[in-house]
């Protein structure tokens, strides 16, 4: 559905509008990693864990302070990220780009709506969570721009693609509250909530941590090429070769959601062959579903791309090479979650540290050289390096894990 939604855009807006858009939702995702400060992934991991324990006043503190922190980060950010990005606009005389700021305007209900999707799929209502953010979300942001092309035929721009955005996410967002509210145990709307902000918050931190660092390694091939190669199509095509290739990244992500909770609540009992069971499992369903994807791009890419444009088809190596990579790296993706939750937070970091910069550093040296390729390169190679790794390190900390629950 999302897919539908980029190869409108592409085809209704002008180059410099669909440039535009691209850095929008850039900027917003990587904001939207600050907004929520790693408390939806804690969530993710945690809330089964305090139903595992009966903990309903710690779960009904926890989901207070995620409230109160996510939506005052959200909008501090946008006052923040608006201000600069219309006085760094000015001093460079690039003029007003008002589709980025309006896209940000949105942060705290796309903050929010990020952190009900964990939250929900904590609840076990992974499917609903799924389809709401995956189905619910893209189908509505396809109508609403639909509506205003016909509206506004070609006076619609960057602007009017940016609040489509917005209020698909207003929809979204109120469609999860409502679930997520109905999925709490009763006891939990009833208990007097405790609060441990500092034990949550340093918790959390590692975890935003890491996904900031997973964020910006996937967002800055845009901005890069964007610097490099201001106003070139290159960004736009770069930028969906980027989004089709790691399409990949939307699967793992839907059965990490499904499998994490079960992994934490495995690691809390110290159940090291459930565990190992439950992980070949996830393996052998990631397989079966990427696998079909992965060959089809690898022999349909250019058809896949020319659906946008004959100029996208130039970004055909890009596409392949990141889908080789994101293919690889899926495999591996819970790893890192695991590590942090076993405590293991600086190894995590350190690890997803030195991939970033070399991707960003890749991405600037091969990027003016190569291009879209060479941005390409510099991207997957460090990811699939990065889940290797954290995939090896996993097994040996689990493994250590079980011994001492045992003894």
């Amino acid at each position: 559905m999302q897919f539908s939604v980029n190869v409108l855009l592409a085809r209704h807006l002008t180059t410099a509008n669909f440039d535009d858009y691209n850095v929008a939702m850039a900027i917003v995702l990587t904001l939207s990693t600050f907004a929520t400060l790693g408390l939806e992934k804690y969530a993710l991991l945690h809330l089964s864990v305090f139903r595992e324990r009966q903990d309903w006043s710690g779960t009904r503190g926890f989901l207070r302070l995620s409230f109160v922190v996510v939506i005052s980060l959200s909008v501090g950010l946008v006052v923040l990220a608006v201000t600069t990005l219309e006085s760094l606009l000015a001093l460079l005389g690039a003029g007003f780009h008002v589709g980025i700021p309006m896209a940000i305007a949105f942060l705290p209900m796309v903050a929010w709506g990020l952190f009900l999707v964990e939250g929900l799929t904590a609840y076990g209502r992974q499917i609903l969570a799924a389809t709401l953010y995956r189905i619910v979300m893209p189908a509505s942001l396809l109508v609403i721009n639909l509506v205003l092309m016909q509206w506004l035929g070609h006076d619609f721009s960057a602007f009017h693609a940016a609040i489509a955005f917005g209020l698909a996410w207003t929809i979204t967002t109120s469609g999860l509250a409502h679930y997520f509210h109905s999925a709490r145990p009763v006891l939990s709307l009833t208990e007097t909530g405790t609060y441990e902000s500092h034990k949550w918050l340093s918790g959390s931190l590692p975890l935003f941590g890491y996904s900031l660092l997973l964020t910006i390694q996937g967002q800055s091939g845009v901005l890069i090429l964007e610097v490099l190669h201001p106003s070139d199509p290159m960004v736009s095509e770069y930028a969906m070769a980027w989004h089709i290739g790691t399409f990949l990244l939307l699967i793992a992500t839907a059965t990490n959601r499904f499998y994490l909770p079960i992994f934490s609540v495995l690691l809390e009992r110290g159940d090291w062959n459930a565990f190992i069971h439950e992980w070949r499992m996830r393996r052998f369903w990631i397989s079966l579903l990427i696998l079909p994807f992965a060959i089809y791009i690898l022999l349909f890419g250019e058809q896949v791309l020319a659906i946008f444009g004959s100029d996208y088809l130039r970004a055909t190596p890009a596409l392949i090479v990141i889908v080789v990579g994101t293919t690889l790296a899926v495999l591996f993706s819970p790893a890192p979650y695991v590590l942090q939750f076993l405590g293991q937070n600086r190894l995590v970091l350190y690890c997803s540290l030195l991939s970033v910069v070399a991707t960003v550093s890749g991405s600037i040296y091969f990027g003016a050289r190569f291009g879209s390729l060479g941005v390409a390169a510099a991207y997957a190679t460090p990811l699939v390096l990065q889940f290797l790794v954290m995939k090896l390190l996993m097994i040996r900390t689990v493994q250590k894990h079980a011994r001492r629950i045992k003894a």
